[in-house]
């Protein structure tokens, strides 16, 4: 079972991911990441624009 981690989105807040050339700041959060129940999501950003029209989503994970 796959889900996203709603908590973590509320920690971090918006994370704007498209399109990169507004740099995050006029951006739409459109990429998620989705982790299975037995992993737990210990940070989440949006990553540097890499030449995409979008940014990554970088993520520290952890099996509690």
């Amino acid at each position: 079972m796959l889900r996203r981690d709603a908590q973590q989105r509320r920690a971090s807040g918006l994370a704007p991911t498209w399109p990169a050339s507004a740099a995050g700041l006029m951006g739409v959060p459109i990429d998620h990441l989705l982790v299975t129940c037995q992993w737990r999501v210990v940070a989440g950003r949006a990553g540097p624009n890499l030449g995409s029209d979008h940014l990554p989503v970088l993520a520290t994970l952890a099996l509690p």
